[in-house]
């Protein structure tokens, strides 16, 4: 049986003015080659009131209800455990210069505990830029955008526009993450979101198609 090839579509970050979340940059791209650029994240990206004002053009804050969930672990460098986790989608938005994935993680069993984990990302960041968007047609997966930090020491693409995995206090109520990611091909109404550590979760909806 023959099996399709997977490509990813990992993209470095550049601008406000295609993707309203990053400012000092010239351009911002989906294309499969990755490139770099120095750009200075925009006041609030992370906080709660950034990521509303992240959403605003992408419609309605989500409700929520998850549209999508899986139950996985994640790699605890907090405590040095295996935390039993749950992953839930709010929301899949496609514009036209990117894709806003906004989901919740919280705990399994409804403990509460500090989180640190460089599961999603590489070691030594924590963030969680290999979660990925997989357009099942194609087999092509999208990854949130990376920049180079401004006065980057080594040009390394350090920065995510992402949540992080250093989290206080992680409960059963959970934590709202997100990701930015390239814009999905015209006519992609479905994705499968993949989550290291977690099952795939298949035919979440897009909005804004």
């Amino acid at each position: 049986m023959m099996h399709r090839r997977r490509t990813t579509s990992t993209v470095v970050f550049a601008t406000a003015l295609a993707c309203g979340l990053i400012a000092g940059t010239t351009g911002c791209t989906g294309s499969p080659v990755p490139h770099t650029a120095s750009a200075t994240p925009s006041p609030g990206t992370t906080s709660a009131a950034g990521l509303a004002k992240w959403l605003k053009h992408g419609g309605e804050m989500p409700k929520t209800k998850a549209i999508a969930s899986a139950q996985g672990t994640i790699d605890n460098s907090a405590d040095g455990t295996k935390l039993e986790a749950k992953a839930e989608v709010l929301s899949v938005t496609a514009t036209k210069t990117t894709t806003e994935l906004v989901w919740r993680l919280s705990t399994a069993d409804g403990s509460t505990v500090d989180l640190n984990s460089s599961q999603m990302s590489q070691v030594p960041w924590n963030g969680t830029r290999l979660i990925g968007l997989e357009v099942p047609a194609t087999k092509t997966t999208y990854h949130p955008y990376t920049m180079v930090p401004p006065r980057s020491a080594d040009g390394r693409a350090s920065e995510c526009v992402c949540s992080d995995l250093e989290i206080l206090g992680l409960d059963a109520a959970g934590r709202l993450m997100y990701a930015s990611m390239p814009p999905l091909p015209s006519g992609v109404t479905t994705v499968t979101v993949t989550i290291p550590g977690f099952p795939d979760m298949t035919d979440v909806p897009v909005r804004g198609r």
